[in-house]
């Protein structure tokens, strides 16, 4: 899974950092 979001990353950098992004926020709001 890891290697496989690391190739994601590589071929869609911006997409990919904002749905981590999305993925952080949603983390936190729930704590």
């Amino acid at each position: 899974v890891i290697s496989f979001m690391s190739m994601w990353t590589r071929l869609q950098p911006d997409y990919a950092a904002n749905m981590w992004n999305e993925a952080l926020n949603k983390r936190l709001g729930t704590e």
